[in-house]
């Protein structure tokens, strides 16, 4: 396939521009076959262009403009892609196999299986059938793209980074995603039956309301992935990483501190925790009470009902920590994220402060979250009453059955975005 010159690719992107835009003497680009392998496409506009089986291959196509532009069975390799508009455009039995495609939207656009009629070398048609299993977009780089409701049906999409990625009703069914980074990636909503995802990370994910029958997770990484809705009884979980139990120097900490409040101090240290990484560690019903967290990263850390009676989270990173059903008496987060945390059914009730042998003083320490970050947090069935929220930003947060206090203007709780 000979490869157009420069010159007339300028031309037919002049012409293009002018028809997209209704100019008068404007004619849409036809390059429908042809070999434009390297060519410099950077903020192009080829939105509804005919592209069918061209060869795009090492094209520079950022931030072009290919809204609704047919690219049935075009050739993508290695082509960067990057902040691209392909809104709507046909993209059936592409090859994008290490293309750069971060942050592109590609909402709505067509995956799915069809068949190509082209001329061979001598003229005659030739049909190109395309089953989903030619469609691959292994070893690419989709960071925070946009493929909201695609429909990719038996596709290739291994080892590819989709960190951030949105794929919102996206139709994946017996796609091959093993080994890939879907870390924060939103895929609510999504068919992903029969999908292959053994060994992805999926730290931090959407899978709310996702159809997941008949997937492999054979050494997944689900730590801080949000399952509401998720039907896993038949799948098997059994390599599937949730939390990271804690070992080591941590392990033994968590042991002294347990010594330190059966003996009341007498024995064993308390726990403090200052200026570390423990992003998805498992506290689960572990007795932290009185524990003392400073600058410490627990993203998706799992406290379900852990005693933290008294304890402190001083600028603490808990964001999409679970504290369902811990109790949180007294608990202090001083300048902590606890964005899309769940604090479903936490207790936040006031403590009474009491000395070393345990006597009571019958003075109450009431839960201290005054200016703490709860955006999308979960406080559904949470008791309130007796905590410090002012300052507080509680924006999109579900207060839903929460026991609150009345709250006054001068609370400065904030509900906007």
């Amino acid at each position: 396939m000979e490869k157009i010159k420069a010159e007339d690719l300028k031309t037919i992107l002049r012409g293009h521009r002018d028809w997209f835009g209704k100019v008068i003497g404007g004619k849409r680009a036809d390059l429908a076959g042809r070999n434009l392998a390297g060519a410099k496409l950077a903020g192009a506009t080829l939105a509804e262009a005919k592209l069918t089986g061209a060869n795009l291959s090492g094209c520079d196509m950022t931030k072009a403009n290919l809204a609704s532009a047919d690219l049935f069975a075009a050739d993508l390799t290695d082509c960067n892609l990057e902040a691209a508009v392909l809104t709507r455009a046909d993209l059936r039995g592409t090859k994008l196999r290490n293309a750069r495609i971060d942050r592109a939207d590609l909402r709505d656009a067509s995956l799915a299986e069809g068949t190509l009629v082209t001329l061979d070398d001598e003229g005659d048609l030739r049909f190109i059938k395309w089953n989903g299993g030619e469609f691959s977009i292994g070893g690419a780089s989709l960071q925070g793209v946009k493929l909201d409701g695609a429909r990719i049906p038996g596709s290739f999409i291994a080892q590819t980074d989709l960190t951030g990625a949105s794929l919102k009703g996206a139709v994946l069914t017996g796609a091959d995603l093993s080994n890939a980074n879907l870390t924060d990636v939103d895929l609510s909503g999504a068919t992903l039956e029969n999908v292959n995802l053994s060994g992805a990370n999926l730290l931090g994910a959407n899978l709310a309301g996702a159809k997941l029958t008949g997937a492999n997770l054979a050494g997944a990484k689900l730590v801080g992935a949000k399952l509401y809705g998720v039907d896993l009884s038949t799948l098997d979980l059994r390599t599937v990483t949730r939390e990271i139990a804690p070992s080591g120097e941590l392990a033994e900490r968590l042991a002294a501190h347990t010594k330190w409040l059966a003996s009341r101090g007498e024995d064993g240290t308390r726990l403090t925790v200052t200026d570390q990484d423990l992003t998805a560690t498992d506290f689960a019903n572990l007795n932290l009470s009185v524990a003392s967290f400073t600058r410490v990263k627990l993203v998706a850390a799992n406290f379900a009902q852990a005693k933290l009676n008294f304890a402190e989270f001083a600028e603490c990173d808990t964001t999409r920590v679970n504290f369902d059903h811990a109790e949180l008496a007294g608990v202090r987060f001083v300048r902590s994220t606890l964005a899309e945390a769940n604090l479903g059914s936490a207790n936040l009730d006031p403590a009474e402060v009491v000395d070393r042998s345990g006597k009571g003083s019958g003075r109450l320490a009431p839960a201290k979250l005054a200016g703490a970050d709860l955006r999308r947090a979960n406080l559904s069935s949470a008791n309130l009453t007796g905590a410090t929220i002012r300052g507080t930003y509680l924006a999109q947060a579900d207060l839903s059955e929460a026991v609150v206090a009345p709250l006054r203007s001068r609370d400065g709780v904030r509900f906007n975005t």
